[in-house]
């Protein structure tokens, strides 16, 4: 990886294969929603909203920090005899944190069974287990394809199990009707075939070793990205818990309908994310600072200029959108999912930003700015989300990602990497001057807010945040791919 364009190649076709696949993937989860949404009571789907948030962060709790160090630790090291090592020992000690846990459940679900007074927190107590227990197992083996850049499987894995999920959803809920139970049973079993075809796709050879020098050295380097994960589900999940105890399962349902599609994007960033932090690994440990300086801020500028472009066409068409998608009845959602957006842009922005630092052998800085971010949750939305409702959690997240910033830049100068936002602010200000005409000119006409929408991209050029050079490389790394591509086609394609 001597080059520029080298760098340029392995992550273009990185995130092509993989994100190609999880566009797939979204698609399908949309429309899995739409049919949760059309077939289910807003509480019924609020009180799956909380199971699934409860899960997650018992999975990600309960990896101890591993699934970002497993990944790091893999692409920095060569030999095939320590990868070995490496994913039994995480293995064996996923299963053995599985197995405390489901023995925990099972001996004191009768005491806890007897604090239970609603038929909604025994399901969500029933759920949870479930759900935690095939999280765990997707969650490691997809740390461990992502470590061994098998990227085209990670994407492919996930587009047919959200197939089977889609089909199963279908199966129970609007065919059985089965409701809340229909979605979990469609989950669990989605997610335990997604984990079966990713353990296969690992191709590792199974020993029952387990090296304890090595997962003590792993889980120290995680135990600081630990606890950042605590306090980042904290600025990420816990407004949606708040806006739970204080409007209960419909406020959440509200919130997380406007939540839907920025998390949908979010995935698409998991993608680019996936391929950008070992290579940023990678490249700080065998290149020169300049690299990781390139790979970074032209990582940044690239990210803005399209997460923007998104956030303008929810802006211009998101109760479109809604009505499409959802319902009528969640119109009310529209501008909590504007400023999610806005928030999704900065957020995008602060997590690059942040994963460099981890690349770098910096996991502890991160954490610090958890911390604070969570802090800032906590007190903004229990301040302001009894007087705006989830309009309030959405303009926390916002300012949440704006204090993120300027700390995340701080700390990389410090290590001697110079990250440029110029870009990111030129297009933010683009974002805001075309928003602002489409709310003055004729909110409710389509061609207005097309031709505001068309004027992004020669706006962007005017500004200098996108180059004609970026449409060469663009050119010929497509040009690359699909030569790639043809040579696997079909011969009559090949003559075509």
């Amino acid at each position: 990886m001597s080059t520029n364009k080298s760098i340029i190649s392995h992550f273009f076709s990185g995130t092509f294969f993989i994100g190609g696949a999880r566009v797939s993937a979204i698609v399908l989860g949309l429309v899995s929603v739409m049919l949760a949404t059309r077939y289910l009571t807003t509480d019924a789907y609020g009180i799956y909203v909380l199971v699934m948030l409860f899960s997650n962060f018992l999975a990600h709790f309960l990896s101890f920090g591993l699934g970002l160090v497993i990944p790091k630790y893999l692409a920095s090291n060569e030999e095939e005899s320590y990868k070995t090592t490496l994913i039994n020992t995480v293995f064996h000690f996923r299963v053995i944190v599985v197995l405390v846990v489901g023995i925990s459940i099972v001996t004191f679900q009768p005491l806890i069974a007897g604090f239970l007074d609603s038929a909604s927190t025994t399901d969500i107590f029933k759920a949870t287990p479930l759900v935690f227990l095939v999280l765990s197992f997707t969650q490691l083996f997809e740390s461990i394809l992502r470590g061994r850049f098998e990227f085209r499987a990670i994407g492919l894995i996930e587009f047919i199990s959200e197939v089977v999920e889609l089909v199963l959803l279908i199966l129970f809920v609007v065919v059985y009707r089965l409701g809340f139970w229909g979605l979990i049973m469609a989950k669990v079993a989605s997610q335990a075939f997604f984990s079966f075809l990713a353990f296969r796709a690992i191709r590792f050879e199974h020993r029952w070793e387990f090296n304890v020098a090595l997962l003590k050295e792993m889980l120290k380097f995680g135990f600081p990205l630990q606890v950042q994960f605590i306090f980042g589900f904290a600025i990420s999940r816990l407004d949606t818990l708040i806006v739970g105890s204080i409007l209960g399962a419909r406020g959440v349902a509200f919130y997380d309908i406007a939540k839907k599609i920025p998390d949908s994007l979010m995935q698409l960033y998991s993608v680019f994310i996936s391929v950008y932090f070992p290579l940023s690994a990678n490249i700080h440990a065998t290149e020169k600072k300049e690299k990781t300086d390139y790979l970074l801020n032209n990582s940044i500028r690239l990210i803005t200029f399209l997460a923007a472009f998104a956030a303008l066409i929810i802006a211009f068409f998101g109760k479109n959108i809604i009505v499409l998608l959802f319902s009528e009845e969640y119109l009310a959602s529209y501008w909590a999912l504007v400023l999610l957006m806005i928030g999704l842009t900065l957020e995008m922005v602060e997590n690059t930003l942040g994963y460099s630092l981890v690349a770098i052998g910096e996991p502890d800085k991160p954490l610090y700015i958890s911390i604070m971010r969570s802090i800032i949750s906590l007190v903004g939305n229990l301040t302001i989300l009894p007087i705006l409702g989830y309009i309030g959690a959405a303009i926390i997240y916002v300012s949440g990602n704006l204090i993120a910033l300027p700390v995340n830049i701080f700390f990389l100068r410090r290590k001697g990497i110079s990250p440029n936002l110029i870009a990111s602010i030129k297009l933010l200000f683009v974002f805001g001057l075309l928003f602002t005409s489409f709310l003055l000119w004729n909110p409710g006409a389509i061609l207005s807010a097309v031709f505001l929408l068309l004027l992004y991209i020669p706006m962007s050029f005017i500004l200098s945040v996108i180059t004609s050079r970026d449409m060469t490389i663009l050119y010929g790394e497509v040009s690359i791919l699909w030569s790639k591509l043809r040579g696997k086609l079909p011969g009559a394609l090949k003559v075509r």
